[in-house]
């Protein structure tokens, strides 16, 4: 909105629907690390609630929103290069085949720093995206 954009224009709508969405599988990877040493201090924690696996299944499922999230750019045509494009999709695919390893370990893998590291790759990557295609353009 601050480049000259109204409140209900279609791009600013879909990059805070991208960046909500960006925000969830964060707060699960947190749950993930720091969830068990919230219960040992006595604090609330969803990992009373839900076991490691549960919660490694629902990251994964707001990381592939995060990746639909991100593709809606392109197809409401926010992002118009095809080598943008085209390089958004690649960087989409890695991106949920890296986190289909944490389903696939049922949430006993301890790197949560790679996929932290990843996921904000990926949320810098598209900034650095929609910077270039409004150049480009």
């Amino acid at each position: 909105m601050a480049a000259g954009g109204g409140v209900l224009d279609k791009p600013i709508i879909f990059l805070e629907f991208l960046f909500f969405t960006g925000q969830i599988p964060h707060f699960w990877l947190l749950i993930l690390k720091y969830g068990e040493e919230y219960e040992k201090a006595g604090l609330p924690s969803l990992t009373a609630i839900l076991s490691r696996t549960q919660i490694s299944r629902l990251t994964f499922v707001w990381i592939v929103t995060s990746v639909i999230a991100a593709l809606f750019l392109c197809y409401f045509e926010i992002i118009h290069s095809i080598i943008i494009v085209g390089i958004l999709l690649i960087a989409s695919a890695f991106l949920i085949w890296q986190f289909s390893a944490l389903v696939k370990l049922s949430g006993n893998n301890n790197n949560f720093r790679k996929y932290s590291v990843l996921l904000d790759s990926y949320f810098l990557l598209m900034l650095i995206f929609l910077i270039s295609d409004r150049i480009i353009k």
